[in-house]
């Protein structure tokens, strides 16, 4: 998979494309670019700021206190800690808000009993960023720190130091700004005022800064101290309390899927008429499509006409697809391709090779597709619709608008946003590249113990005759029927999976198993497994080597190449593999957004995230 960056050379203009994809709810590729700007410019604090800013709005928060930590020292320095502003008060204020907002983030996923107490260390380290902001002679800059230490002590109970310092932020200088009404706005929610709480979030929102990152974190953080003043949340139910997030509506996130046609159809300007009916009347304001002639480009066209942002998700290399989805209609389709292309925010290859002969590939695009447009919907805290051009012919294989549409259903239950059309002109058939190889899509681990070699015979045998019959049936307990297959060399491990459901309670499982074994006093070093996990297409074939049948190809290689620049004691998961957990509606993992990763074996460098198991089935995003 792999996705558009720019390259800025100073580090004020890496800083200025940070911030624009911040803006954009892009979070992910956010912390890519600061990253890769931090090669150039190791020492600059705003870019540092700004990774862990992306990581926290992505919702990984280990990797985003690991990285403070590295940084900038402990998020809480305490109340012994000397906060005499320093040569650059501004940011100081700001470090110390991040750290604070690392330490909120906490309080969201925390048992009941603990968050009082977890709530009110917020609170204070809010405080203190708050009175260097005073200190310093900013209180431009005091609003934000003291409006959140308000929100916190109201969550911990202590409503009166809640109100005085939601009286302190009213008397505040306030400027014009979104986060200047927004702050304003949080201060009369806690102070129980809810319509003073909704009218200044009217002016909010045609405000400069306005963007749909700072709407989505005001949103979350509006409905948790709703949530917080009503505890039977009544966010849900219409009223007052509901009312006071009409202002803060987010553009839903819509993935499409549509027929082709010929370029010249009669029903075209009909057709584009009716998605852009579609799109305003259901708020659609990202698209996520794949650009075939017809349809796909039809949508592309009109949502950005909209003023819509577009991710662009191929299902194999742009010049392949070319040839099998846009070439076929004709000669017209090809320069709006490259228009629509070039304006595309993201674009990502699901896979690098194959071509439209095999409809495998096709589907495996259309799922990333749907689960990316479900990520994305997560990390704005709105919406993910289906919007679909459809003839309401039922499927004929495992691709094409109507599987597109069942898939759809049968994984989130909603029913699609449908564009009826009649039967349109279809495209030319493409020329055949030959029969491809037939193609299973699965999720695929690797696994080896780290250090593995380190040990003596006698503990290799040991770890065979103990630890390899609890893995074996932690495999069996987690994954007990959906495994496609397995193979075992040495240390190392090989599971094709049917679900990935099923291939995330199998990692979670392994990892156990070896903590577990840590307890049993075995003559054996503490064993770690590093795992990793990609979702794709694998050719299933018979090996005479083994005798049975055995998984390979071009994705097989990618998971195996991963699990070498895993860490110990975790998995690391592609954005394919993220996109298909999403897409299975389980509220039991999460993957964490890592980085881009640089793989071994002149593989290149690949994004990858950490999953991990979310204690109690709750999804935040932190």
């Amino acid at each position: 998979m792999t996705s558009r960056q720019t390259g800025d050379t100073t580090a004020a203009a890496a800083l200025r494309a940070v911030e624009t994809l911040l803006g954009q709810g892009n979070v992910l590729q956010a912390y890519d670019r600061a990253v890769d700007a931090l090669r150039q410019h190791p020492e600059d604090p705003w870019l540092r700021h700004r990774a862990v800013l992306s990581l926290a709005r992505s919702g990984a928060l280990a990797h985003a206190e690991r990285k403070y930590a590295q940084w900038f020292g402990t998020p809480d320095p305490g109340p012994e800690a000397n906060l005499t502003p320093d040569a650059n008060p501004a940011f100081a204020i700001e470090r110390l808000t991040l750290g604070a907002r690392l330490i909120k983030d906490r309080v969201h996923g925390a048992p009941p009993a603990d968050k009082p107490a977890r709530a009110r260390r917020a609170a204070d380290a809010y405080a203190r960023a708050w009175r260097l902001a005073l200190d310093a002679g900013r209180p431009d800059l005091a609003a934000y720190p003291a409006v959140n230490a308000a929100s916190l002590c109201l969550a911990a109970g202590d409503t009166a130091r809640a109100r005085d310092l939601a009286q302190a932020v009213l008397v505040l200088p306030l400027d014009d700004s979104y986060y200047g009404h927004a702050n304003r706005a949080e201060a009369l929610l806690v102070l129980g005022d809810l319509d003073g709480a909704r009218a200044a979030l009217n002016q909010a929102r045609p405000a400069p800064g306005a963007d749909l990152a700072a709407v989505a974190a005001t949103r979350r953080q509006f409905s948790w101290i709703l949530r917080t003043l009503i505890p039977d949340d009544p966010t849900h139910h219409g009223g007052p309390a509901a009312a006071v997030l009409d202002p803060l509506t987010m553009p839903a996130v819509a993935v499409f899927t549509g027929h082709m046609f010929r370029d010249g159809c009669a029903e075209e300007a009909g057709l584009k008429a009716s998605l852009r009916a579609l799109i305003d009347a259901h708020g659609i304001g990202i698209g996520v499509a794949a650009l075939a002639c017809g349809g796909d480009i039809l949508f592309a066209e009109t949502l950005l006409e909209a003023g819509g942002q577009l991710l662009v998700v191929l299902p194999f290399a742009t010049d392949a697809f070319l040839d099998a989805s846009v070439r076929p209609g004709g000669e017209t389709w090809e320069p709006r391709f490259r228009a629509c292309l070039a304006r595309a925010a993201e674009v990502t290859l699901a896979t690098e090779d194959g071509s439209g002969d095999d409809p495998e590939l096709f589907a495996y695009g259309a799922r990333m597709a749907a689960g990316l447009a479900l990520h994305k919907a997560r990390l704005l805290d709105t919406r993910a619709e289906m919007m679909a051009l459809w003839n309401g012919k039922p499927a004929s294989g495992p691709a094409g608008t109507a599987a597109d549409i069942a898939h759809w259903r049968q994984a989130t239950g909603q029913k699609p946003l449908v564009v009826p059309c009649p039967p349109l002109p279809r495209p030319a058939a493409a020329q055949a590249q030959g029969a491809p190889p037939r193609r299973t899509l699965a999720a695929l681990l690797f696994g080896d113990i780290h250090h593995f070699s380190r040990l003596s015979e006698r503990q290799c045998v040991l770890y065979q005759g103990r630890v390899v019959p609890r893995l074996a049936a932690a495999i069996d307990a987690a994954a007990g029927g959906q495994v496609l297959y397995a193979n075992t060399w040495g240390d190392g491990l090989f599971l094709g999976i049917k679900t990935i459901v099923a291939a995330s309670r199998c990692a979670m499982a392994l990892h156990a198993t070896l903590e577990d074994l840590d307890r049993e006093g075995l003559d054996l070093p503490p064993l770690r497994m590093r795992l990793s996990g990609h979702f794709g297409p694998a050719v299933p074939l018979y090996d005479p080597i083994i005798g049975r049948r055995s998984l390979i190809g071009a994705q097989v290689i990618r998971a195996a190449r991963i699990e070498v620049a895993t860490p110990p004691g975790q998995t690391y998961v592609t954005n394919a593999y993220t996109a298909a957990l999403m897409l299975s509606q389980d509220d039991g993992f999460m993957a964490d957004y890592v980085g881009q990763v640089m793989l071994p074996k002149h593989y290149g460098v690949l994004a990858l995230s950490a999953l991990r198991q979310v204690d109690g089935g709750a999804r935040s995003t932190g």
